[in-house]
């Protein structure tokens, strides 16, 4: 951010780290608050639900614009060193907990998954039909691929160009989902600012352009306004979730709100809480990886060995602390045992390679 001093490397690296950490939470939390709508629609807990998701709603865009401003704002590097560096970061953990999940669900079903199958079960991974979170990694991948180009045209926008860009973001917003969802469709494709690329840019544009210093306070206003706007729509159904989530014009101003809250408000933390930061911050990406697996795997030992009643209160709320504590273990489990070493063997054998060329 621009309000963060540039030489304060201490508060823009900790301020980043907690948004990656509340993005995972909240994306866990997605997935394992869904109870509170098991209640009747009039009641508190079901009001509760729905705040609640419209909380948690904005931890996957938030983590695309986290990985925008970080990422856009990048120093130049040749494609190919841009390419080998961030694609096996994201490859290798991806193919693992992958095959993780292909061998929980296979073992599960019929016991007999086979190594001689690795084959089937690569093209498996490479169609995307392993788990249902995991689609954004593909999503994720494609925006790597365009990143060098996206780079080159973002550092070359000045300040009016890039609200001008900001706006046209929104403007697509509002003629893609908010106009159809009233009875107006204007047949406006092939718009490449559309979906996540636009949260995508909108991490450089928040932290590049002064429009969101100076008005700063007028974003979080709309963020809140939105935010409550969300919630009633949820209930009542005014516009529609299409309206309301993912690209919808009240989706970015909450996001927007919350980035800029987070990205500027002083982190100050002793020694051994930042090491806790820093540690949450490092697995996030893999607690999100695996957390399905968990969420699966304490669903059906509580269905087989029918511990607590499934439809209760309080074994809703001890679903989702297990799901946080269990998927953070294994994240670290995996990463160390399987991801770390087959990382550094892959970085090491191209290294290599690529020596031996020259």
């Amino acid at each position: 951010m621009n309000s963060i001093k540039k030489n304060d490397a201490e508060y823009r690296i900790y301020n980043y780290d907690v948004i990656r950490v509340i993005s995972c939470l909240f994306i866990i939390l997605i997935h394992t608050t869904s109870f509170f709508f098991l209640f009747d629609k009039s009641s508190f807990l079901w009001w509760c639900g729905d705040i609640i998701q419209n909380i948690v709603r904005l931890g996957l865009p938030m983590f695309v614009v986290l990985s925008g401003a970080l990422i856009l704002n990048g120093r130049d590097e040749k494609i190919s060193h841009f390419y080998s560096k961030r694609l096996i970061k994201i490859i290798i953990p991806f193919v693992i907990y992958n095959l993780i999940y292909i061998v929980f669900n296979v073992n599960y079903a019929t016991g007999n998954f086979n190594i001689k199958k690795m084959a089937s079960y690569l093209k498996i991974i490479i169609e995307g039909n392993t788990y249902e979170h995991l689609w954004y990694i593909y999503m994720i991948v494609g925006l790597y691929l365009c990143t060098p180009f996206l780079k080159k045209m973002c550092k070359c926008l000045n300040q009016r160009e890039l609200n001008v860009l900001f706006f046209i973001i929104l403007g697509i917003s509002v003629v893609r989902y908010l106009l159809p969802s009233i009875g107006i469709n204007i047949n406006i494709t092939d718009v490449f600012v559309e979906g996540w690329i636009s949260y995508y840019l909108l991490g450089y544009i928040l932290t590049n352009s002064s429009l969101f210093i100076k008005k700063k306070g007028l974003f979080i206003i709309l963020g809140i306004g939105s935010f409550f706007l969300s919630v009633f729509d949820y209930r009542y159904g005014f516009v529609g979730i299409k309206g309301i989530w993912d690209f919808s014009i009240t989706m970015y101003f909450q996001v927007i709100a919350l980035f800029l809250f987070l990205a500027n408000i002083k982190v100050k933390l002793n020694h051994s809480k930042q090491k806790l930061l820093l540690f949450l911050s490092k697995y996030s990406f893999e607690v999100y990886l695996i957390h399905g697996a968990v969420m699966n795997l304490i669903s059906r030992i509580n269905y087989r060995f029918n511990i607590i009643d499934s439809t209760s209160l309080i074994y809703s709320f001890i679903y989702i602390l297990l799901v946080i504590v269990l998927s953070l273990i294994s994240a670290v489990i995996v990463h160390n045992i399987l991801v770390k070493p087959i990382t550094h063997f892959i970085v090491k054998f191209v290294k290599k390679c690529c020596a031996s060329k020259v």
